[in-house]
């Protein structure tokens, strides 16, 4: 199965390094015509961190999804509206 992946830039290599160690042909595709070159050049070296790292997030946070629950907004459902006013 061959996969398309729209943006070359640091996340869309990674995904595409991912996709690529799991088996399917990957699709590469970027408006940056030098950046594409040195990839058909030189190939990606995705360098992965191979290590658990904590992230705290701050007690406004939780206050915040709490408020959300109270109000009766289900947290994540309130990305999807933004998205459609965007």
């Amino acid at each position: 199965m061959r996969v398309g992946i729209l943006g070359a830039g640091a996340i869309g290599s990674l995904v595409g390094a991912f996709i690529k160690q799991a088996g399917f042909d990957v699709v590469l595709v970027d408006p940056f015509e030098a950046h594409m070159k040195k990839i058909r050049e030189e190939g990606l070296d995705a360098n992965v961190i191979a290590k658990q790292l904590p992230v705290k997030v701050g007690v406004g946070s939780t206050i915040f999804e709490i408020l959300l629950w109270v109000l009766g907004i289900i947290p994540g459902v309130i990305f999807l509206f933004m998205g459609l006013f965007t």
